[in-house]
This record gives structure tokens, sequence and C-alpha cells, in this order.
């Protein structure tokens, strides 16, 4: 009979602490779908309607230098809205074709930087 209850006693322990456990489970669980629906929050951005047709993006085309081009005019040409005026446009074009003096020749061909709101 005593072993009976000490059986008895013993599944009832066994089962608490399995419940135990299944509670600490779900809890941990909540927690953690909680701070990851908080701690989301702070770095995604939702864009408005209006603020989605703002959006920009970068773009690259060659040309060929025809006689008489000068970087200058080439930047006065070019330059799109993005750039902030026809300097850094200029600063730009002589980055990304590595130039390193203002001689450019005919026939030659330079890599120009352009912004557009369509997306391609």
């Amino acid at each position: 009979m005593m072993r009976e209850q000490q059986r008895l006693q013993n599944k009832i322990k066994r089962q608490r602490e399995v419940n135990r456990q299944i509670r600490i489970l779900v809890l941990t669980a909540c927690l953690i779908f909680v701070f990851a629906i908080v701690f989301g929050s702070f770095f995604s951005k939702a864009n408005s309607p209006s603020e989605q047709g703002n959006t920009k993006f970068k773009y690259f085309k060659s040309t060929m230098i025809e006689y008489g081009d000068t970087l200058s005019d080439l930047a006065l040409a070019y330059h799109t809205a993005g750039f902030s005026s026809s300097e850094v446009y200029l600063n730009e074009i002589i980055k990304i074709n590595n130039i390193t003096s203002d001689d450019i020749h005919t026939g030659e061909y330079l890599i120009l930087p352009y912004y557009s709101e369509e997306f391609k």
C-alpha cells in the first residue's frame, strides 16, 4: 500500500514538473514573440505612398566622347537630379572613370551616373 502511494506521489510530482516546464516554454515563446514585435518596429520603416514616389535609383550609362567635348560640358549636359550640383556630378564622373587629368579624347567612352525614379 505504501509503495502505491509513493508511486502515485511520484507520478503527481512528474506531472507537475512536466506542466511547469510546458508553462515555462509557452511563456518563453510568448516573450520572444513580444520582443520580436517591439524591437522589430524600431528597425523597420514604412513609407507612405507619397514617399515611395520619391525613390530614386542610381544607374550608369556609357557615352562616347565627341570632338570638342570637355568634362565640364558633359557634367552640365548630363547632370540629373540626385546630385546637388554639376561640380559634384563632375567629381563623380572623375571618380568612376578613374580620370587623373582633364584630357579626354574623341572616341573614348566615359561612364556617366544618373538617377531615375523608374526601376529598370
